[in-house]
């Protein structure tokens, strides 16, 4: 989902272009993290699953958006294209499709993804062209983050912290 957002981007770089319009966009980018958080947070209510914290939601999407951006800039060299793939129908409702679709896998992410095994899977299934290695670890680091157990006490499964348990002389 990651590599399919960022294999837009040479399309977005080309409207862009063709409308005059820069490649940062900070309300635009604001958008992008908010529905991300917003559909993480509806995925994990669905799938009655705990929500990544928001803010490692939300660092997951703006390393997205900057990768999206050095991807846009290295684009910015290509021809504009036949104009066919409009920015405002065509693209950006795709762009928060796959957006969505992020999210919702974000909720499903295996506990304790470490940087290291999400940049390496990153850099096996980003095939878009422009994606430099700090960016992919800037992502790395974002997924292995919203990755992090998320038990809340009281919940199925929750143990008390390691440094309890040995207190009160409990096996864990």
């Amino acid at each position: 989902a990651i590599d399919e957002r960022l294999a837009l981007m040479p399309l977005v770089a080309a409207a862009k272009r063709r409308g005059s319009l820069p490649i940062e966009a900070p309300a635009r980018e604001r958008e992008v993290q908010d529905r991300g958080v917003a559909a993480a947070a509806a995925a994990a209510q669905a799938a009655r699953l705990p929500a990544p914290p928001e803010d490692a939601v939300r660092a997951v999407f703006e390393a997205l958006v900057e990768a999206a951006k050095e991807v846009q800039r290295g684009s910015r060299s290509a021809p504009a294209g036949d104009g066919s793939d409009d920015l405002d129908a065509d693209l950006r409702p795709a762009l928060l499709r796959i957006g969505e679709r992020i999210s919702f896998l974000l909720v499903r992410l295996p506990q304790e993804t470490s940087a290291a095994a999400a940049f390496a899977a990153l850099g096996s299934g980003v095939r878009t062209p422009g994606v430099s290695e700090p960016a992919l670890r800037s992502l790395a680091a974002a997924i292995a983050e919203a990755a992090k157990p998320r038990k809340e006490p009281g919940s199925a499964g929750w143990l008390p912290p390691l440094h309890v348990a040995c207190r009160c002389r409990r096996t864990v």
